[in-house]
Formats: structure tokens, sequence, C-alpha cells
């Protein structure tokens, strides 16, 4: 059975970002993983729903969100995309997902550094470890987190 993954991210809120956020999912695709992608979904959502009222709209995507958050087996969390700051709504799906137990791995390319010379802030920095605390689990690249997915024997 594929293991189901959340890929939390800020990169669909702007179009030119497709093209990266389709190359991410296929590449996790590609791995093995079935993905949950919450802005193809809430698009695919907004399609069926053109006619339908707007009021409501927040909260069903919210709802859906973390019922898929609640079904899936780890989070990826894109930690791109917003500057030095990390979105707010990846922060939240990263620390629900941490909160339940479920693995969390990050992947920023950016190379800046924040507080404490850490990649990002030092809550997320460490919510993107191994529970017992042992093993980062923050990665440069979709690639060099497949390949450890893979020597985890977490992979597909």
């Amino acid at each position: 059975m594929n293991k189901r993954v959340y890929l939390a991210n800020c990169l669909g809120f702007c179009s030119g970002n497709n093209n990266n956020l389709t190359q991410i999912v296929g590449k996790l695709e590609t791995a093995g993983f079935t993905v949950f992608e919450p802005f193809s979904a809430a698009t695919a959502a907004n399609a069926q729903q053109q006619a339908a009222e707007s009021a409501g709209r927040a909260e069903r995507i919210f709802h859906q969100n973390i019922e898929e958050m609640e079904m899936c087996d780890l989070v990826v969390a894109l930690l791109d995309g917003n500057g030095m700051s990390v979105d707010d709504g990846v922060a939240f799906e990263m620390g629900f997902c941490y909160a339940k137990k479920k693995p969390v791995y990050g992947i920023r390319s950016d190379m800046r550094t924040c507080e404490f010379d850490l990649p990002v802030n030092l809550q997320l920095f460490y919510a993107c470890a191994s529970l017992d605390g042992q093993e980062r689990r923050l990665f440069p690249s979709v690639e060099a987190l497949i390949s450890a997915l893979r020597q985890e024997k977490r992979a597909v």
C-alpha cells in the first residue's frame, strides 16, 4: 500500500509556482507516494461549486484539509516560498501533524538562516525531527527527501 503524503505548502497562492508544485508532486508520486496537495484539491472543489454560494467555503476547505491530515501517514512541508518566514498555514499543518505523532519532513532550499543560525524558526526546525529527537528531517530538495525515505524504508 502506498504511503499517503500531505504536502503542506504555500506555493499555490502564486500561479508562477504551479510548475514547481506540479514537479514536486510528480517526483513524490513517481517515488510511490499518494500525495494530497491542498491547492489542487481546493481548485477541484472550486470548479465543482462555481455556482454555489461562497459562504462557508473557507471552513469547508479547512475541514477537508484536517480530514486529509488525519488520514496521511506523513507530512512533507515545503518551507520555501515566503522569504525567511514560513507560511502560517504550513506552520499550522506541521504542528497539527506533529501533535498527532505523524512524521514531519521539511524541504528548505533557501539557505538563509533565522535565529540561532537555524534555517527556519526553531519550533519548525525541531518539529522536523523524529519523535525521539535523534534524527533531523529537513532536506534541501525533494530528491534528498525521497532518498532518505528510501533508506528509512518508509517508502513503498
